[in-house]
């Protein structure tokens, strides 16, 4: 694995923004899995073009938060929910993990890429493997910092920013911005813009609570056929946000995909 990049240095940033591009919600192993693979890395690649000529510095990419739509050969989510999963457990577990290592490859060509592994409610056990393959997949690479601690909730700090990344179906959303505040005090007391990012609801959704931002993210998941056959919809989307180390988020990109 971490041979191939042997011999590489590390990118050169080239501005003071980071990039955080985030599709939560793939559930790898369900439906077309090229479909979603090509969504994904398509999407992810566009995002970044487009967001170039605002100097990025560092490039964020949370990955998981469903990625795997299953845990194995159970084929169940963690809690035991039986899936519908339209191919074996071992194709999507590769399947998955080579399509995040070549978007990762591609963006770490050009900027710094920090990886947050967030696990979710289908996949919290294989998104920790999935973690380790990358772990040790770019362990050569010096552009590429891959952060798998399998906690549920996952913080991110650059400049004046803190991000609180987690799934959404555990914690109250109210309790969130205080969650932070205790469980990372001294991250909370530097920064001044804070935001939760979540995924589980697969469309967007935003609130506020004492000046923190919590974020359902939209995702490009095709509906299966329980869903269809509910009446349920939803627009197909990943983002990327603009974070400026000094001055917070200022806007965000968007690709949208329809079934």
């Amino acid at each position: 694995g971490g041979k191939i990049f042997k011999g590489l240095k590390p990118v050169k940033p080239k501005g003071e923004v980071f990039l955080e591009i985030s599709f939560p919600d793939l559930h790898f192993g369900k439906g077309d899995i090229e479909q979603i693979a090509n969504r994904f890395i398509e999407g992810a690649l566009e995002l970044l073009e487009k967001s170039k000529p605002f100097g990025i510095e560092r490039v964020l990419l949370p990955v998981g938060n469903d990625g795997l739509n299953s845990e194995g050969k159970r084929y169940t989510t963690t809690g035991g929910t039986p899936q519908d999963d339209s191919v074996d457990w071992r194709t999507s577990f590769r399947h998955y993990w080579a399509t995040l290592a070549a978007t990762i490859t591609n963006i770490a060509a050009e900027y710094p890429v920090d990886v947050l592994v967030i696990p979710g409610n289908h996949d919290t056990e294989r998104m920790f493997y999935i973690g380790d393959v990358l772990s040790a997949y770019f362990k050569d690479n010096p552009s590429v910092e891959v952060q798998n601690s399998g906690e549920y909730r996952t913080y991110y700090e650059y400049g004046t920013n803190m991000i609180l990344f987690t799934h959404g179906d555990k914690e109250k959303v109210a309790d969130l911005p205080l969650i932070m505040a205790t469980e990372q005090p001294e991250m909370f007391a530097r920064t001044k813009y804070r935001e939760v990012h979540m995924g589980h609801l697969h469309k967007e959704k935003v609130n506020e609570y004492r000046g923190i931002k919590t974020r359902f993210l939209p995702s490009i998941c095709p509906t299966d056929e329980w869903h269809k056959m509910m009446g349920y919809a939803n627009q197909k989307a990943g983002q990327a946000f603009l974070w400026n180390r000094n001055s917070g988020l200022e806007g965000y990109f968007q690709k949208n995909f329809f079934d």
